[in-house]
């Protein structure tokens, strides 16, 4: 996403997403401090964060891929025709928080995130620059589809540890 928006309205912009990302990514840093993770280990509380970050995750990628033909499922989350730094803010801490499980697994460095994704700002809005508008679009319908199969994947795995 932050590639994707960097191609589209340029680093600026895309850094305000970035600051999400990290608000984020250091709320789950500080859960896990806390011990929060043994609390979202118990078996109803996983399932229920894995069905609201699935369908999170499929709502930005059908909202994306609908707004590469210029629809708008979520008219305030349209990124393709719609970029302000408000709603890059809102789209990253939303789709960076669609998975809390990952307080369990957080192992990274903080510093590293900002380095990597401000990396990716960079590098998008570079390429955004070059890329011709039909390769963007396209790009843009990759982002869509990826992120509602990774929507649907996370269900049916959580639907199969059921049984």
């Amino acid at each position: 996403m932050i590639f994707q928006t960097a191609t589209i309205s340029g680093f600026d912009t895309t850094s305000t997403g970035v600051l999400g990302v990290l608000l984020v990514d250091g709320i789950y840093i500080l859960a896990a401090i806390l011990g929060i993770a043994s609390l979202i280990e118990k078996k109803g509380t996983t399932v229920a964060l894995r069905i609201f970050g699935s369908v999170i995750l499929f709502v930005f990628g059908f909202s994306t891929l609908l707004g590469v033909f210029g629809f708008s499922f979520i008219p305030g989350l349209n990124l393709v025709h719609n970029v302000d730094s408000s709603n890059v803010f809102l789209r990253a801490v939303l789709l960076t928080s669609s998975n809390p499980l990952t307080i369990i697994f957080w192992a990274g460095v903080f510093s590293a995130t900002l380095f990597f994704l401000m990396l990716t700002a960079v590098f998008g809005s570079i390429t955004g620059q070059f890329l011709p508008p039909v390769v963007i679009q396209l790009l843009n319908a990759v982002v869509g589809a990826v992120l509602i199969y990774f929507g649907v994947k996370m269900l049916i795995t959580e639907s199969k540890s059921n049984h």
